[in-house]
């Protein structure tokens, strides 16, 4: 397992399933199973991201409170840790973000094209594959409510994530880029309910 360093919020909005895409300056080829490790850093005090507004209690823990609607109460109240590992979940695609472009210009394996399209024409990410010569289909994969959560300027990557599980904090050292999982730290993972 692999896993990745990402600063609160995001982890915890990982974890409960709000941010399904997480932005990188760089691409992997690497696809399966990854851990989401909460950096040391905190949030830098109260403020809103997306419709999720982040707090601190003193003394005590940073929380996210999460408003399920506009003007509606605030519910689900979750304790951002740091320097832990906050969630398991599968790396499903990394697709580059790039202008709108036509199919014929992208380079690479004639088998296989992404092409994230993030212009006029709404935010979206379509994933074009060519099975057969002459032959493609395209999947579009709405990003709209995952604009407040990454940059999605073009030249770095979308990493689509699915399948994911808040854990048990485990508290162990990250780093940057994607990284192995020690073993030890591996059996220590505890999904939750």
């Amino acid at each position: 397992m692999k896993f990745i360093t990402t600063p609160q919020p995001h982890a915890t909005l990982i974890a409960v399933g709000t941010q399904t895409i997480e932005t990188r300056p760089f691409s992997t080829t690497y696809r399966g199973p990854l851990a989401i490790h909460a950096g040391l850093a905190k949030p830098s005090g109260i403020g809103k991201v997306g419709e999720n507004f982040i707090a601190r209690t003193k003394p005590g823990p940073w929380f996210i409170y999460q408003r399920p609607e506009v003007g509606g109460p605030m519910t689900e109240i979750y304790p951002l840790p740091l320097g832990a590992l906050v969630a398991v979940c599968d790396l499903v695609d990394v697709v580059p973000i790039i202008a709108s472009c036509k199919v014929s210009e992208i380079t690479g394996d004639p088998a296989v094209a992404v092409v994230a399209s993030i212009g006029p024409i709404g935010q979206r990410i379509s994933i074009v594959d060519f099975p057969e010569p002459q032959a493609f289909w395209t999947r579009d994969v709405d990003i709209n409510d995952q604009l407040p959560f990454g940059d999605f300027t073009p030249g770095r990557f979308a990493w689509i994530l699915g399948n994911v599980r808040p854990i048990v904090p485990v508290l162990m050292k990250g780093g940057r880029g994607l990284r192995d999982l020690p073993a030890d730290i591996a059996e220590q993972i505890e999904v939750l309910s």
